[in-house]
C-alpha cells in the first residue's frame, strides 16, 4: 500500500466527493462542520453567561460595558465576560446554529416569536456568578444558581412540547447538547468563607458540589435530554486574580488548584455512576479543563499565546488588580492573551481553543468520548461519495480524517451473520425438508424485482442494512490470503449473532423440557451452550462481534392474547426472554476477560428497544406494532404469511411482517439505527459504530 504519494485518481475522486459535503452529512466531522445537533442549551456561570445578568436589576456581576464585547460583532458588549464570543458561542457556530439568546432576554409580552425560534435551536441560561449551591451568588449581590437555570430550562421544555409536540420534542431533545460549566464560583467562595471551611474539609465540600450538580443533571435528564458536554473546573489558582504578583515568577495559588483537582475527580466519579444509575440513557463528555489549562500555561507557544499569567483588561501587576472596566486599558493583540481579565475568563481566541480540544480526536483532555465523538453525525454517506470513494479506497488509510467521517468505512472487511429466521437471507431454501422457508409470495414484496430469497420479511432484513453500513466496499476477498493476511482479515471483520428466540419457543412448547428446567436454568443453559459456540469462532481469529439479545417475543402478533381488547402480551414468556439477556450479558462479561480483552463485542438489547417502540410508536415512525402485516384473522396473525394471506398496503408503518414477530423492512432498519447510534442505552459495552471503529 503506498505510504507517501497517493496516485491523483483518488484525490480527485475524493474531492468530487467533498464538493457534495452538504449534501452528505457523513463528511461533516471530516471538516469540523458538525450537523447533527438541533439544539445546543447552555447552563453555567461567567464562562458562558451570553447576558443573562443584563436582565437583573441588583446584580453587580455584569459585562454590559466597555471593553467588554471589543471584539464582538459591532465592538458591543453584550454581558459576555470577555473581548468577543464565549465558549457557549463557540460550540454553537461549531455546529451551524444561531448563538443561543440568554432566557431572560426572552421574557416578554412582544418576544413570544424569539422564544418560539430559541427553544427549538437553544437558550442559554448560564449566569455570571452562578454556582452548584444556591448560596454562591451572595457575595456579587445575585446570580441565577443552576438549579434556577434548570427551572427556566424547564419553561422553555414547555415552550418545545407545545410547538413539536410530545414525541418530536422527544427525538429533538434526544439529539440536542446540553453543555454545563460550573463549579469555580462554589470554590471561590469556600476560599473566602470562614464558616463554609470550619463546617466541611475541601473532600467533603467537593463531594457535596459534585452531588448537588449529579442532582440537577438528573431533572434535566427527566425532561428528555440525553448528551451532556460537562466542564470539569480549571486551575483557578493560576488565573491573574489569584496569582502571586509580589514574586517574579508570580506563583499559582497551588491550595486553591488542589481543590478544584478534588471536585474535578469527585465530579468524573460521580458522571460514571449516574450513567450506570441512568441505565447508559445518556452520553457524555466530561472536557479536563484542568489539565487543558495547565497544558497551555506550560507550553503556550504551541498554542498560539504569549502571554498566560497577565490579564488583557485591567491594571496595576499582571493587569489585576481591578476588573475590566471602561476606564482600564487592554491589550492591543487579544490573541495573543489567554486571559481577558483578572477572574480568569479566557479571551474570544483562548475559548475556541478550548472548544477546538474538546472536538479533537485526541482523548487526553475528554472522556469517556470527546465532543466530536459524543455528537457524531448518524446519517449514512449516500452512493454517490461511496462510488467516488471506492476509485480511492487503496489508498485510503491516507486520509485517516475521512476514514473517521465515514464510520471508518474500510475498517470492516467482512462480515459474517449467525443465527436465525431473524437474519436468514434464504439458507433455508437449499434444505429440501424444512417447512421454514420464504421463498414465496408476499415474502419480499419491497426486495429489488420484488423477489422472495428466503427472507423472513418484505424486503431486506437487518443483516443486509449492517452490509450496507458497514461493509467495505472492496468485498473481492478472493480466498487465496496467506494465513497471516487472513488474520488480520478476520481480526477487522465483524462477526453477527442473532439467535435464542427458538430456543425460548421450544422450552414453552415442550412439557418434558420445562419439567427438567426451571426458566433460570434453561435460559442460563442457553447463554453457556452460545459461549461454546463464540469461542469456537474466536478460535480462528474472529475478533469483533455483535450479538444481539431475544426481544420480547412474548409481544408478537402470534403470542398477543387477540381475545382481549389490549391484546396483552404474554408477559410469561417475556420474563423468560429476560432471563435469558441477563445472562447472556454476564457471559460475554466472563467471555472477554477469560479470552483476556481479545475479543470487543457489542451487545444490543433487542428488548429494551422493541419495548420502547411498543411505547412509543409514532417517536419511531410506525401506527400499528401489535398486528402483522401479511397475515389473516384477528390481529393478522391467525395464519403465517402466504401467497393468499393479505397484506397492508404500507409497509413502513408495521413493526412486525408476520404472526411470528420478523419485522418489517423499515423496522429492521430502524433496529440497525439504533446499533449505529451514538446512545448506550440500547448498546453495551460499545455501540456497533464504536465496535466498528475500535
Amino acid at each position: 500500500m503506498p505510504t507517501n504519494k497517493t496516485p491523483s485518481l483518488p484525490i480527485y475522486s475524493l474531492f468530487l466527493g467533498l464538493l457534495w459535503f452538504d449534501y452528505f452529512p457523513g463528511l461533516e466531522a471530516a471538516t469540523g462542520k458538525l450537523g447533527s445537533v438541533p439544539g445546543v442549551y447552555v447552563f453555567g456561570d461567567s464562562l458562558v453567561d451570553a447576558g443573562n445578568n443584563n436582565f437583573l436589576a441588583f446584580s453587580v456581576s455584569k459585562a454590559n460595558y466597555p471593553h467588554n464585547g471589543v471584539d464582538f460583532p459591532g465592538k458591543r458588549p453584550t454581558g459576555r465576560f470577555s473581548n468577543g464570543k464565549n465558549a457557549a458561542d463557540a460550540i454553537a457556530e461549531k455546529f451551524g446554529l444561531p448563538l443561543p439568546p440568554p432566557y431572560l432576554s426572552l421574557r416578554g409580552l412582544f418576544k413570544e416569536k424569539r422564544r418560539k425560534s430559541a427553544a427549538v435551536t437553544g437558550v442559554n441560561f448560564a449566569s455570571g456568578g452562578a454556582g452548584i449551591f444556591n448560596s454562591s451568588d451572595q457575595k456579587l449581590g445575585q446570580a441565577i444558581p443552576l438549579s434556577h437555570q434548570v427551572n427556566h430550562w424547564l419553561s422553555i421544555h414547555r415552550e418545545l412540547t407545545n410547538q413539536l409536540g410530545p414525541a418530536e420534542t422527544q427525538i429533538h431533545l434526544s439529539k440536542s447538547l446540553f453543555t454545563v460549566v460550573i463549579g469555580s464560583n462554589d470554590l471561590f467562595d469556600y476560599f473566602g468563607s470562614f464558616k463554609l471551611r470550619r463546617r466541611n474539609n475541601p473532600q467533603q465540600y467537593t463531594q457535596l458540589m459534585a452531588d448537588k450538580l449529579k442532582e440537577q443533571l438528573k431533572r434535566i435528564h427527566d425532561t428528555g435530554a440525553r448528551r451532556f458536554l460537562v466542564v470539569g473546573v480549571a486551575q483557578i489558582g493560576c488565573t491573574p486574580g489569584k496569582r502571586e504578583k509580589n514574586s517574579a515568577i508570580h506563583e499559582c495559588d497551588e491550595e486553591a488548584n488542589t481543590w478544584c483537582s478534588l471536585y474535578n475527580e469527585a465530579l468524573v466519579k460521580m458522571l460514571q455512576q449516574l450513567k450506570q444509575e441512568l441505565q447508559s440513557s445518556i452520553t457524555y463528555s466530561y472536557f479536563d479543563n484542568f489539565k487543558s489549562l495547565h497544558d497551555i500555561i506550560s507550553n503556550p507557544a504551541r498554542y498560539g499565546f504569549t502571554d498566560v499569567t497577565s490579564a488583557c483588561c485591567g491594571n496595576g501587576k499582571l493587569n489585576a488588580d481591578t476588573p475590566c472596566l471602561p476606564i482600564t486599558r487592554y491589550c492591543s493583540d487579544r490573541t495573543k492573551y489567554l486571559f481577558w481579565d483578572r477572574y480568569g475568563h479566557p479571551t474570544e481566541a483562548a475559548a475556541r481553543t478550548f472548544i477546538d480540544l474538546m472536538l479533537s480526536d485526541d482523548s487526553q483532555y475528554s472522556s469517556p468520548l470527546t465532543l466530536s465523538q459524543l455528537n457524531m453525525p448518524k446519517k449514512k454517506m449516500r452512493s454517490l461519495v461511496i462510488w467516488l470513494l471506492y476509485l480511492g479506497l487503496h489508498w485510503f488509510d491516507s486520509f485517516p480524517g475521512l476514514e473517521a467521517a465515514t464510520g471508518k468505512l474500510a475498517s470492516i472487511p467482512g462480515l459474517y451473520v449467525f443465527g436465525d429466521s431473524l437474519v436468514d437471507a434464504g439458507n433455508n431454501n437449499y434444505l429440501p425438508i424444512s417447512i421454514a422457508k420464504a421463498n414465496y409470495p408476499r415474502n419480499g414484496v419491497d426486495f429489488p424485482k420484488r423477489k422472495a430469497t428466503g427472507r423472513f420479511s418484505n424486503g431486506k432484513n437487518a443483516a443486509d442494512f449492517i452490509v450496507n453500513d458497514w461493509l467495505s466496499i472492496h468485498n473481492e476477498v478472493t480466498g487465496k490470503l496467506r494465513p497471516a493476511e487472513a488474520q488480520v482479515h478476520l481480526s477487522k471483520s465483524l462477526f453477527i449473532v442473532v439467535i435464542g428466540s427458538n430456543d425460548l419457543f421450544d422450552y414453552y412448547g415442550s412439557f418434558k423440557t420445562r419439567e427438567q428446567n426451571n426458566p433460570q436454568q434453561y435460559t442460563q443453559s442457553m447463554a453457556d451452550k452460545l459461549k461454546e459456540q463464540l469461542k469456537r469462532i474466536h478460535e480462528t481469529g474472529a475478533r469483533r462481534f455483535l450479538v444481539v439479545g431475544v426481544a420480547q417475543i412474548g409481544c408478537i402478533p402470534g403470542n398477543r392474547d387477540t381475545d382481549s381488547d389490549l391484546h396483552e402480551c404474554d408477559e410469561e414468556a417475556n420474563r423468560s426472554c429476560s432471563l435469558y439477556n441477563e445472562a447472556l450479558v454476564k457471559m460475554l462479561q466472563q467471555l472477554k476477560q477469560e479470552l483476556q480483552n481479545s475479543m470487543r463485542y457489542s451487545y444490543f438489547d433487542n428488548f429494551k428497544s422493541l419495548q420502547d417502540i411498543n411505547s412509543n410508536p409514532t417517536r419511531f415512525g410506525f401506527t400499528e406494532v401489535t398486528s402483522a402485516c401479511c397475515g389473516s384473522g384477528k390481529l393478522n396473525a391467525g395464519s403465517h404469511c402466504q401467497p393468499i394471506s393479505k397484506f397492508c398496503p404500507d409497509r413502513t408503518k408495521y413493526l412486525f411482517w408476520d404472526r411470528f414477530g420478523h419485522p418489517t423492512e423499515a423496522a429492521s432498519r430502524t433496529f440497525v439505527d439504533l446499533m449505529l447510534s451514538n446512545d448506550l442505552q440500547y448498546s453495551s459495552p460499545l455501540t456497533l459504530t464504536q465496535l466498528a471503529s475500535s
